[in-house]
């Protein structure tokens, strides 16, 4: 109860605000859709692929039990996942993830299938 005194005793007291002019809403120039959809199809599904083929390739390269590799890529995918798809967003050479991803998806698929 002392405080709230001691808040009253201290305030200050503010003048109402004037209502100011409305500036008219200036578009702000972005990228499209397109760019967008195409960023959004690189993040997500070839990502999830990548995560996905990579450590399970990985993990059969090594003597483990598939019970244990399981575990591993449950494990390691979400991680994978969430870098594939930064590093996709976030390289200013948006060509030079893809190609990687890509060529290591590639490759992982080929080791599993194979």
């Amino acid at each position: 109860m002392l405080a709230w005194h001691i808040i009253v005793a201290n305030r200050e007291l503010r003048t109402a605000r004037t209502q100011e002019t409305s500036q008219p809403t200036r578009r702000i120039a972005g990228r499209g859709f397109i760019p967008h959809l195409l960023s959004f199809l690189a993040a997500v599904p070839l990502a999830a692929t990548a995560s996905t083929f990579l450590p399970v390739a990985l993990c059969l390269l090594l003597p483990q039990l598939s019970v244990n590799i399981i575990v591993v890529v449950m494990m390691v995918m979400p991680l994978m996942w969430g870098f594939c798809a930064w590093w996709l967003l976030a390289d200013a050479v948006p060509l030079r993830p893809l190609l990687v991803i890509g060529t290591s998806t590639a490759i992982s698929a080929a080791i599993i299938y194979s």
